[in-house]
């Protein structure tokens, strides 16, 4: 069974059973979105709430377990995200029965503001945003994950090399590339550890003023870079030209926290490879509905990372010499 299959058969009922271990109003609850997971956003108290529904067979409890860990972990250290929720019964996690099925549930705090997008032109929320991205990673390059485990771009990679094996040469000839790319990057504490994972637009709130980032249910250790270029990628795959202006206010205010070197932006362009076989193989070999996990149509989702996956996209060009733009250091304070 596909995972979009396993999902659409979660009922209303079942969410209503979940909001109730949480004590929200079940008639206030309305879906939000229905991809990789299903979610519903609720009241309690006048305060609003998202409830995220998954399989075990999708995602495990343990996996679950981890991401709400680290997601603790940052909401603890003043990293501008959403805050999880304890239930009732004091779970950070609740298993939530069907039939003969379960479904895992969790919880996490209305964040204000709607999904960032490129239709805003102002630099100021670009900055705050690159900023806030700066100050995930300077806490995550402190985290300990003591008894949780994560998965790692390596893990991947095993992944993609399963389903490449029915995939033509072109296919096979660029996730080898990307493969030694990725192999012999160099990493140390500051520049790899735990990243987000799916830090998209839709992953980012903003209310005009204030960037907070959303949805820890896939974190993994990989290079911070991969979370600053991630959220171009859609843009790219659409070969549209309007995120252009967009990324040197938002890595100015991620290096007024943490610096980029040339080296790490000329990577970038690679990671924009790899999230494209990612999604294009993945896509392929695990999702039959008609329409994709963001809403496209599949066909013309998986029609956008074929070309990227065949290098046939003008816009990664683009890209390269967009971050040709100068590296300059973060402030220092003066000696006196």
């Amino acid at each position: 069974m596909s995972w979009n299959q396993i999902l659409t058969q979660l009922n209303q009922t079942t969410a209503e059973s979940a909001v109730e271990r949480w004590g929200g109003d079940i008639s206030s609850i309305k879906l939000a979105s229905h991809g990789i997971n299903v979610v519903y956003r609720f009241e309690k108290n006048g305060q609003s709430f998202y409830l995220r529904m998954t399989h075990p067979s999708l995602r495990s409890l343990k996996e679950l377990e981890a991401a709400l860990a680290f997601q603790q972990y940052l909401v603890g250290h003043d990293v501008a995200v959403c805050k999880p929720v304890l239930s009732q019964q004091q779970r950070w996690i609740e298993s939530v029965a069907q039939g003969g099925a379960e479904f895992l549930a969790h919880v996490c705090e209305a964040v204000p503001g709607t999904p960032i997008t490129f239709e805003i032109n102002d630099d100021a929320i670009y900055h705050a945003w690159g900023k806030a991205l700066a100050k995930f990673h300077r806490a995550a390059t402190a985290y300990e994950p003591g008894q949780h485990v994560y998965t790692n771009w390596k893990q991947s990679l095993e992944e993609l090399y399963g389903y490449a094996k029915k995939e033509p040469s072109i296919v096979q000839k660029e996730l080898n590339a990307v493969a030694k790319f990725l192999t012999h990057y160099p990493s140390d504490i500051k520049s790899y550890g735990l990243t987000h994972g799916d830090h998209r637009k839709g992953n980012v709130l903003t209310d005009g003023h204030v960037v907070n980032i959303i949805d820890f249910d896939i974190p993994r250790l990989c290079w911070f870079i991969e979370d600053l270029i991630r959220p171009f990628f859609s843009a790219i795959a659409e070969e549209s030209t309007h995120w252009q202006s967009k990324l040197k206010p938002y890595f100015e205010g991620y290096q007024s926290m943490t610096k980029l070197t040339q080296r790490d932006k000329k990577a970038m362009p690679w990671f924009v490879r790899l999230k494209a076989l990612e999604i294009y193989l993945w896509t392929k070999y695990n999702w039959d509905s008609d329409v994709a996990p963001g809403g496209m149509k599949t066909t013309v989702w998986l029609e956008q990372m074929q070309r990227m996956v065949e290098c046939d996209n003008q816009q990664i060009k683009v890209l390269q010499d967009k971050l040709s733009f100068s590296v300059t250091a973060p402030p220092t304070t003066p000696k006196i």
